[in-house]
């Protein structure tokens, strides 16, 4: 009598099934070796985010494997180089060809060779990139021309999201002026390339104004998302660059620095303590009010009694700023952050801490009930984000918290432009780096 044979489960079936093997690299590479039907769907999970570094790959050997491995190379989605010394610029686009798929990629403290003068640039390797991350590699150096920063750019014809943090100058160097190499007026500008949205971290934030203010407006010209964190070397280009780049802006998210001020933060980051009695005139030449369609603004607010001076005066810097922000501004959504060290003794043991009510009565919310509450305001919704409030105290207390703020803002609340988001993780700190655990970015 015959073996009753099993039908084969249909293809939709045994996708969704390996697709949800994503996490699990042992049994993907078992259902890689099943069947031929099972392959392709193996394969697109198990390639679909790759890394390679040093210390695992040679970068000859991973040159050659991405070409002679179309089968492999055309499902890798994710991809991130990390450590290599001394890669070149045509090794960086001769290793992205074949990556016909590719949606993110990261480039991590690299150190890539420069374009010598006579040599020709690669040419544009991809036509979309959802996302592209340069972190600490020499391309975003401070002494540095960005010449090849601009050719790696030009790999692609669209960036829909560039991230750049970090640099590889060393924290000696803070304080010390170094003469900038100017841009080579003789380079080849991407011609169709668009980038719509940027976020830089303070470290790179004097690399991005450089970028900008060295090539020509059309490089620019579908920017509309712009993430930027200020820093005390930067604060002089910040206004040249909303200038040129304001107009065309939709959303804008800022974490102001000190020293937009002119307070010296010294060679380790301390700041001096003399804050002006009045910031508007300084924080207006920053010309915010250049965004003219501008549409939504964030940024981030401190509160707690770690730090109480500073933190004050960065409040007082954020509040100013608000007022700075044309008509336009429709949304602005403000994350209320604990102070570092608050959340370090919030999360030990409670014994004398102060609570999350007498946390939050540290800033004047007067301030910025008075600064949104502006006729030019009248539409314009306050968006309190209050995730990590709600993280850093107990859960008794986060009803009464966000009362407190609701009282601390009436005219806001009146006029029923007042509400809070507890689920959003927008805006966040998060550390980057293994030497300097004090070094932030945002996601």
């Amino acid at each position: 009598m015959p073996v009753p044979t099993i039908p084969p489960l249909p293809v939709e079936i045994t996708d969704s099934i390996i697709n949800n093997l994503h996490d699990d690299k042992l049994a993907l590479k078992s259902c890689s070796t099943v069947s031929s039907s099972w392959l392709a769907a193996s394969h697109r999970q198990l390639f679909h985010t790759v890394t390679f570094s040093p210390e695992k790959f040679a970068l000859n050997d991973v040159i050659s494997f991405l070409v002679a491995s179309p089968d492999v190379s055309r499902h890798i989605k994710r991809f991130k180089v990390c450590g290599y010394s001394g890669i070149s610029l045509h090794d960086l686009a001769t290793m992205l060809r074949p990556l016909t798929r590719l949606r993110e990629l990261s480039l991590i403290d690299l150190c890539i060779s420069p374009v010598l003068p006579g040599e020709e640039a690669p040419s544009p390797v991809l036509r979309e990139l959802q996302s592209l991350r340069i972190t600490c590699c020499n391309v975003l150096d401070m002494r540095h021309t960005h010449t090849d920063c601009i050719y790696l750019l030009g790999f692609f014809d669209r960036i829909h999201s560039l991230h750049i943090t970090g640099s590889t100058f060393s924290w000696h160097d803070f304080g010390v002026a170094t003469a900038q190499p100017e841009i080579d007026p003789a380079i080849a500008f991407h011609p169709h390339l668009s980038i719509d949205s940027v976020a830089t971290s303070a470290s790179a934030l004097r690399t991005l104004c450089r970028l900008v203010l060295s090539t020509p407006t059309s490089y620019w010209r579908s920017l509309r998302d712009l993430h930027i964190e200020g820093d005390w070397t930067s604060a002089s280009h910040l206004p040249k660059v909303f200038a040129m780049l304001g107009p065309q802006l939709r959303s804008l998210t800022v974490k102001p620095s000190l020293a937009w001020l002119g307070i010296d933060t010294g060679a380790l980051g301390h700041y001096a303590l003399d804050m002006p009695t009045d910031s508007g005139d300084v924080l207006r030449a920053q010309c915010l009010d250049k965004c003219t369609r501008l549409r939504v603004y964030k940024t981030e607010i401190g509160y707690g009694q770690a730090d109480h001076v500073r933190g004050e005066a960065r409040f007082r810097i954020a509040v100013d700023l608000l007022a700075q922000l044309p008509s336009s501004v429709r949304e602005v959504r403000v994350r209320i952050m604990p102070c570092f060290f608050d959340l370090h003794r919030l999360s030990s043991a409670r014994s004398a801490q102060e609570t999350g009510e007498s946390a939050l009565k540290t800033r004047d919310w007067a301030l910025l009930n008075r600064a949104l509450s502006a006729p030019k305001f009248r539409n314009t919704r306050l968006v309190l984000l209050v995730s990590q409030l709600k993280v850093a105290h107990p859960k008794n207390e986060f009803p009464g918290l966000v009362d407190l703020l609701k009282g601390a803002l009436p005219e806001i609340e009146g006029r029923g432009n007042l509400s809070f988001d507890a689920s959003s993780k927008e805006l966040i700190c998060e550390t980057y780096g293994s030497t300097n655990p004090h070094r932030m970015d945002w996601t």
